[in-house]
């Protein structure tokens, strides 16, 4: 791994007060508080040279903020993302199996661990944006981040918590930095050593590594678990709960109790799977202002363990409903882009509210927006994952809404966040309804969510299926950009595989392409600025279309995409370029899109003489195919003495800059190749100059090389044939050539040196091949140069060289 060279421009910080708060709490972890107070002054530990020293196996450190932090000249980009808010922290490590996390905080981070080589560089360990589920994509909506690593004692590890850079600014806020390693039991294996939860809202980190289950334990969301930890929370209020799991790296069980010991308790809710495709727990309950709730977060047994990792917990608790319960009181949105947060906690229905999605709902939030221009536009409720409906209607008064698009699920069975999209008319105000799902005996869903929306304004026409992209021909690139497409109603989810997906469909670009022959094609983005969702379908429209391929990285690491797959001739493909978009609130990766598209196809457009591809100077490369080439009346053959007939060829001219030896060869093609050159201006007149089968048939190397003696100004005829019909891609490369050989003439040792005409060359001698001593300095000019050594009897046993002169 190469170090990252990040060197510090020390300043001073005035700061006028800063100060540690730590408390011992009565689990082995210490939770401290660290704050300052500067108006307009970066954090302390600003800059990695004064990196705040922190110590220990295990802790929480809050009241952290990179408000007003900066990025340093050098500073790496944490996680990938550019951020540019960043605060440090510098730990001697202790030995083991290590996570540090940034569950709690209040923005979207970034974490990244590095260590030091002796000069200084940062050399990293692990970085992270949001923290992923071990075998499942998505954090749950939090932006929260994690790096497990294991370390070493004595070394020192420098941490950084950024925050994300969307493109418009890095986040900033209050941040919670926790650390953690996995060795022995957690300290809140038992009920009694439960760990307190405070306030109203907030997150919590833990693990279950090691944790056992207590004689009497229930089994926690109706599974046997058996590697539990607990919390307690004193509700502060009399209101409604949200209480979830998300963003913990196992498949998780979650429960909450009333009680104090295992043999009293009292259940209150208990999840297992949020999904059946999102294996958090997520529970709502009403509390009682005082009374405190035991949680219990175990691991999902599913017969031949119980599964343990990173616990991120998360809680809710609101005691009044939110200002715009009421249509009356709605919160109005502007712009034609946007995102605004809400909560439906203690939300009511009015009466005759309409139907979202075919659902009452019943704890719905109003918004009323007026579209600042005529165009599709998409709203979701993209951000923490809950079931929400979404409703966008006109009119005046609650009972006589006139229906426009609701949705529910944006993909049924797994995404339970909605989102819909229309075509919204300039000037007309829209109302929009957030609520919570609800059926007989199921209640209406609530929690805290994010309403974003967008407008295509400015979108390129192929945004829409209907006006997809014709491709021409059998291969070539489309540059484009996708930053103003939207999501289009009805629209499939590019990524699912099995029925299972790792990108909500976001800013789609359509193409159609009609391929002509039955032969694999390739696809691929290489050449966009973003990270890719590339699929391809057959259909007519969106109820019609059938998955072909799809992809959403083409390998580890690469976040553009690839695939390919065998076409039928004369079938329309529709080909869809996304954005990667984890349905998190953050919306749809976006920029150049640069679509690549190519089946092997012809014939080449230098497939005839007359059409032959202009190649010029010295040296160079060049890509061709043979893929449906023909051959032409009075084509010759190539080679004199053993002559090869044409069969698939592709033509190239090429002008000699200088007199001398060059080589033209086909090394690194793909394809089995035949080389002929030629002068003349047609077959008729044609004269060969060289030919070539294969370099060699021994080893074998089935690619052609020709060497020969060019005059300046010449005009060569190169053909590239494939041997026997052979069609597949090919390179041609053209150089000067040096060839210098060895011989004995009348006694004496001679040499003959070949090169393009007034190039000057070294000839030098070794006899170890590794220091060499100049003999000559010679110039070739329009043919060969010999230098005379004198009798071979007197000279001991040398190697040869030329090199090109300076």
């Amino acid at each position: 791994m190469n170090p990252l060279r990040f060197s510090n421009l020390a300043a001073v910080r005035v700061v006028s007060s800063h100060y540690w708060h730590c408390l011992t709490a009565a689990v082995a972890s210490v939770v401290c508080l660290w704050a300052w107070a500067a108006d307009g002054a970066p954090p302390p530990n600003d800059n990695r040279a004064n990196a705040t020293v922190i110590t220990g196996a295990s802790m929480r450190l809050t009241g952290l903020s990179n408000v007003d932090a900066t990025k340093e000249m050098g500073e790496p980009n944490h996680a990938g993302n550019p951020g540019g808010k960043s605060i440090w922290f510098r730990w001697s490590g202790v030995a083991g199996s290590t996570r540090f996390d940034t569950v709690g905080s209040s923005i979207d981070t970034l974490l990244g661990i590095y260590t030091n080589n002796p000069t200084g560089d940062l050399v990293p360990v692990g970085a992270n944006d949001d923290a992923p589920f071990d075998f499942f994509a998505f954090s749950g909506g939090y932006h929260e981040s994690r790096v497990n690593f294991t370390a070493v004692a004595g070394i020192n590890y420098f941490i950084a918590v950024d925050g994300f850079n969307a493109g418009s600014g890095a986040a900033s806020g209050p941040i919670v930095l926790n650390w953690n390693q996995t060795a022995g039991a957690p300290a809140n294996n038992a009920l009694s050593a439960a760990i307190a939860l405070t306030g109203s809202e907030g997150g919590f980190s833990g693990r279950n590594h090691n944790a056992t289950k207590e004689g009497n334990e229930p089994n926690h969301g109706g599974n046997a678990g058996g590697r539990s930890v607990w919390y307690k929370w004193t509700a502060p209020v009399t209101g409604e709960a949200v209480v979830d799991t998300m963003g913990s790296s196992f498949d998780t069980l979650l429960a909450v109790y009333t009680g104090t010991a295992i043999n009293n308790l009292v259940l209150v809710a208990q999840s297992d799977d949020f999904t059946g495709q999102t294996p958090f727990g997520r529970v709502t309950f009403n509390t009682v202002a005082g009374t405190t709730y035991q949680i219990a977060v175990d691991g999902f047994n599913d017969g031949t363990g119980t599964f343990t990792g990173s616990v991120a917990l998360h809680y809710s608790l609101f005691g009044t409903a939110p200002e715009n319960d009421n249509f009356a009181d709605a919160t109005v949105i502007t712009g034609s882009e946007g995102s605004v947060s809400g909560r439906s906690h203690l939300a009511t229905a009015e009466a005759g509210e309409p139907l979202k999605a075919g659902s009452a709902g019943g704890r719905s939030v109003w918004y009323p927006w007026t579209a600042p221009a005529t165009a599709q536009t998409t709203m979701d409720t993209y951000g923490i994952w809950w079931d929400t409906l979404l409703g966008v209607f006109t009119g005046d008064d609650v009972s006589t809404l006139t229906p426009v698009v609701s949705n529910d699920d944006s993909f049924p069975g797994a995404n339970t966040a909605s989102r819909v999209n229309f075509l919204a008319t300039a000037g007309t105000t829209y109302k929009i309804v957030v609520d919570g799902y609800s059926e007989a005996g199921v209640p209406a869903d609530y929690g805290k969510f994010s309403l974003n929306w967008e407008q295509a304004v400015n979108a390129p026409t192929n945004d829409l299926f209907a006006s997809a992209m014709v491709l021409p021909g059998n291969r070539g690139t489309v540059i484009t950009s996708n930053t103003n497409a939207v999501f289009e109603e009805g629209e499939p989810i590019n990524s699912l595989i099995n029925n299972m997906y790792d990108s909500i469909s976001g800013k789609t670009l359509w193409f159609a392409w009609t391929v002509n022959h039955d032969r694999v094609v390739t696809l691929d983005t290489a050449g966009s600025t973003f990270d890719t969702v590339l699929a391809v379908y057959t259909g007519t429209d969106f109820g019609s279309l059938a998955i072909v391929a799809n992809n959403d990285d083409a390998a580890a690491g690469v976040a553009t995409s690839a695939l390919t797959f065998q076409g039928v001739a004369g079938t329309t493909y529709f080909i869809v370029v996304d954005g990667y978009n984890p349905a998190t609130g953050r919306g749809t990766a976006n920029g150049q899109v640069a679509l690549n598209y190519m089946q092997p196809g012809g014939p080449p457009p230098n497939d005839n003489f007359v059409d032959a591809f202009q190649l010029t100077g010295l040296s160079g490369t060049t890509n061709g195919f043979s893929f449906d080439a023909t051959i032409e009346v009075d084509e010759p053959d190539r080679g004199t003495v053993t002559p090869i007939p044409p069969s698939a060829s592709s033509w190239y001219k090429w002008t000699a800059p200088a007199s001398g030896w060059f080589t033209f060869d086909t090394l690194g093609s793909a394809l089995d190749t035949v080389l002929g050159i030629y002068t003349g201006t047609a077959f008729a007149n044609f004269v060969e100059v060289g030919s070539n089968n294969n370099i060699d048939d021994t080893i074998p190397i089935f690619q052609s090389r020709v060497t020969f003696l060019a005059s300046s100004g010449v005009n060569y005829n190169i053909a590239v044939d494939g041997a026997f019909g052979a069609q597949d891609d090919f390179v041609l490369n053209w150089a000067p050539t040096a060839i210098l050989s060895i011989q004995v003439v009348g006694g004496n040792l001679q040499l003959t040196l070949k090169v393009a005409d007034g190039d000057m060359y070294k000839i030098q001698e070794s006899t170890n091949l590794t220091s060499w001593n100049d003999v000559q300095t010679v110039s070739a000019g329009g043919g060969p140069v010999t230098i005379d050594l004198g009798p071979i009897a007197g000279i001991p046993k040398k190697f040869y060289r030329a090199i090109q002169a300076p």
